[in-house]
């Protein structure tokens, strides 16, 4: 096998967590590296729960075209989460990694003359702007409040988009904010007592080549872990005196 399982190189212990899922199932270790022989079973599986998948989207969209709705239907193929499959010791979700947030979305829009051409989003977004993107699709006004862009639209577009998990680490419970743009990740862990205990940047630059992130160059980039974390604590502001424009 070729996956890289290190660990981040100088990531904060926060980052890390038990694999909680996989120790619910027989032969798992409660501890420590899981075996290779395992690794290559567990990854199988995956493998046969995505190809069992895809046959059942097949079939969905194979019915609607027998009905004649395919044209007319609006489509959305979401993924609630990622999934760790070895790369940097860990397996499954609920990590600030990108394996964990990285996630598909794929919106199939109905067919009618003039529609532009499919094409790919590049830059992140979030499944927060389902909802106005939808209704824009749908020609049905965006309820107040709403959070999330119109990916449809042309106006400007938020360059971050923002995810959070609960790591316990030493008995205290941490929350990691992230928040990420087209080239860098950056994290910080806060105390119950919002205390900012320890942070992370990762150069996500040429992730085609490797998805995940391998070292945390905090110290070597602090012009660009300032500017992001004012971004962060700006959104966190946002959300958490609950105004009505918070992304």
């Amino acid at each position: 096998m070729d996956l890289d399982t290190a660990r981040v190189v100088l990531a904060p212990a926060q980052a890390y967590r038990t694999n909680r899922e996989l120790v619910e199932y027989q032969d798992v270790p409660s501890d420590g590296p899981i075996p290779i022989e395992l690794q290559k079973d567990l990854k199988k599986s995956y493998y046969a729960c995505a190809s069992f998948t895809d046959d059942n989207i097949g079939a969905i969209l194979s019915r609607l075209q027998e009905l004649g709705l395919y044209d007319n239907t609006l489509i959305v193929f979401l993924g609630d989460h990622g999934y760790h499959q070895g790369e940097q010791g860990l397996w499954c979700k609920s990590t600030n990694f990108e394996s964990s947030c990285n996630a598909p979305l794929i919106i199939k829009m109905p067919s009618k003359k003039g529609r532009a051409l499919p094409h790919r989003v590049d830059r992140p977004v979030s499944f927060i702007d389902l909802m106005p993107t939808v209704c824009t699709a749908c020609r049905v006004p965006v309820p107040d409040g709403a959070m999330g862009e119109d990916l449809l639209g042309s106006a400007e577009h938020n360059p971050y988009v923002f995810s959070q998990i609960a790591h316990s680490h030493n008995g205290i419970k941490y929350m990691g904010y992230a928040i990420r743009d087209t080239r860098w990740t950056y994290v910080e862990w806060f105390t119950p007592e919002m205390d900012c205990a320890a942070a992370e940047l990762y150069d996500m630059a040429g992730r085609d080549t490797c998805r995940y992130e391998k070292i945390n160059v905090l110290e070597a980039h602090p012009d660009i872990a300032a500017t992001l974390s004012e971004a962060l604590h700006g959104h966190l502001d946002r959300v958490l005196s609950g105004r009505s424009d918070s992304r």
